[in-house]
């Protein structure tokens, strides 16, 4: 889809979205009065909080939708080539399967991996390196970075926003006010709030049904939570992550190894503590729909699962500083297959929610026409 055909889509994109939230807003309130008729006047704290209740849950059900159309919008940036869903497709599980680091604005490979934005952790902080304290802080950051969308300023996104009639509705159904931009970022942190991945194999399993993992994926937990040591980053209490930071031997491998377009690989989370154990630490991150977005790691070095089991089966990539947890195991190919096929299991379907106008705005998520990307080693 071209840039031109794109934005001409927008009005309709746009009164999709105020009709969406209206539509939600308007079935909240009759599946309110309704439990409100049925209700025994004599058990009731008061009239007036049932009403008060619905206000606000149409009220977060309109900004979800204003969230979701928000993502998709190529006005986020302000050359119109660029929105979330640049990066983050969501056909695509909210990554860019295949592609090991996006390109930015200026035509450039970034420094990290686009990975899913299913199952954000439920607080901060975000990135690889801990860079943003919060959802919002890091919802900011690709708003306003010069080598991304290269905003001068929030307000300036919502200056954009504010020239269509549509957008503006819709914030007004959202907020009860036209578009700013703070209310933009909280949108778009109540859309990726929303993002979770449906029941898995895995999930069917925790909660009880001993057959929902297949015999190799059942193998293969046992390793993940055994002799393979994941579960001691991954937890295994649905979350798959354990919120710390741990050198797990890529980025020293990268500093070793630099990006051939000559950027700057990062050191991990020394960029934002300053403290040298820091140097090539990186946040452990979720597994959800992990099959479904290779390359992996945070520099999209490594191209498939069975890879990635390989490279901790080894050891890692040895040097001083590398984690204890990070030592060598004993695998065969079996063991590799069951390892993935319990990756595999974690994994889910994209999410769908209700609201479909946040559309993907071609099949690699531009509006103009596609760059080629840094692949994966």
């Amino acid at each position: 889809m071209s840039q031109r055909s794109s934005v001409a889509c927008a009005p309709r994109r746009w009164r999709a979205a105020v009709a969406a939230a209206r539509r939600l807003a308007v079935r909240l309130v009759v599946a309110s009065a309704v439990a409100l008729i049925a209700t025994p006047s004599a058990v009731r704290a008061s009239d007036a909080a049932p009403a008060q209740t619905t206000v606000t849950t149409s009220t977060t059900a309109a900004i979800n939708a204003l969230g979701e159309a928000l993502f998709s919008d190529p006005r986020l940036s302000p050359d119109g080539r660029f929105s979330c869903a640049s990066c983050h497709r969501p056909d695509a599980a909210f990554a860019e399967p295949g592609v090991a680091r996006q390109r930015g604005r200026d035509g450039l490979p970034l420094a990290t991996n686009a990975p899913s934005l299913i199952g954000l952790a439920p607080r901060g902080p975000f990135r690889h390196d801990g860079g943003a304290p919060t959802l919002a802080a890091q919802v900011v950051v690709p708003l306003l970075a010069d080598n991304e969308m290269a905003n001068r300023s929030l307000a300036a996104v919502a200056e954009r926003l504010a020239g269509d009639p549509d957008v503006v509705a819709a914030f007004i159904v959202a907020f009860g006010g036209g578009p700013t931009g703070e209310r933009v970022v909280t949108a778009l942190v109540a859309h990726l709030r929303s993002l979770q991945a449906q029941a898995t194999p895995y999930d069917r399993f925790r909660a009880g049904d001993r057959t929902a993992l297949s015999p190799a994926a059942a193998r293969g937990l046992a390793l993940f939570r055994g002799p393979a040591g994941c579960a001691a980053c991954h937890l295994l209490d649905g979350s798959f992550r354990d919120g710390r930071f741990h050198d797990t031997g890529i980025a020293a491998r990268r500093s070793r190894r630099p990006f051939p377009d000559g950027l700057r690989p990062s050191e991990g989370r020394i960029a934002v503590t300053g403290q040298p154990a820091d140097r090539y630490r990186v946040r452990t991150p979720g597994l959800r729909a992990v099959a479904l977005t290779p390359p992996y790691m945070h520099d999209g070095s490594i191209r498939s699962l069975e890879a990635v089991v390989r490279y901790y089966a080894a050891g890692g990539a040895a040097h001083a500083g590398l984690s204890p947890l990070i030592a060598p195991f004993a695998v065969d190919d079996r063991d590799v297959a069951d390892l993935v096929a319990f990756l595999e299991a974690v994994g889910g379907e994209t999410p769908r929610g209700e609201f479909s106008g946040g559309e993907v705005l071609n099949a690699e998520g531009r509006p103009s026409a596609p760059v080629s990307a840094a692949p994966a080693e």
